[in-house]
């Protein structure tokens, strides 16, 4: 039905997934949130978010699902659930820090039903909530383009570095560089 609004997903609320979901919402953008924690739901509550009340009938009907997670282990329980549970031609967008061969492994048990694009962002929670994030992208390119709008709600500065892990690597890369920066000025 072409007047149904379709209502994406944002898997993990915390310091940076909670300001990046309300940036999709103020934009427009129909979402609900879900974590594992009940703090952060509250926190989502408390910033006019709509919490899921079914994480497997909304992955089910998102065409459109984020996430921004802890760990390499979160990644993948989550590719795991994705994969079992949202419809064919879903983008999973995911923005977390996570190891190269998690994000490997994740979008490997997605695929092909569903498209994963990793887009991983420079900043802090400062500049989550400024929407003051760059985002440097990898993944499918037709889907990369396709969730390009939402990316935009995050921040002003945008780069697809290409179809696999580029942008966990350069993630990583950054990290390093800021690491060793902050070492040579202590």
């Amino acid at each position: 039905d072409p007047g149904t609004v379709m209502t994406s997903l944002f898997i993990g609320v915390g310091k940076m997934g909670l300001p990046m979901a309300r940036h999709l919402s103020h934009a427009g953008h129909a979402l609900c949130v879900t974590d594992l924690d009940g703090v952060r739901l509250q926190m989502a509550r408390e910033a006019g978010l709509p919490v899921s009340t079914d994480v497997a009938a909304d992955l089910g009907q998102a065409p459109w699902v984020f996430s921004s997670l802890p760990h390499d282990q979160a990644l993948v329980a989550v590719a795991e659930q994705v994969a079992a549970q949202a419809r064919a031609g879903t983008v999973w967008i995911d923005t977390s820090t996570v190891s190269i061969g998690a994000s490997a492994d994740a979008a490997t048990r997605c695929a092909p039903k569903v498209s994963s694009v990793r887009a991983t962002v420079s900043g802090n929670n400062h500049m989550a909530q400024a929407a003051q994030l760059t985002v440097m992208a990898s993944g499918p390119r037709q889907a990369y383009e396709k969730v390009l709008p939402l990316l935009q709600c995050f921040g002003p500065h945008h780069f697809y570095l290409g179809q696999l892990e580029e942008a966990r690597l350069m993630k990583l890369v950054i990290n390093l560089m800021i690491a060793q920066t902050s070492a040579m000025l202590a």
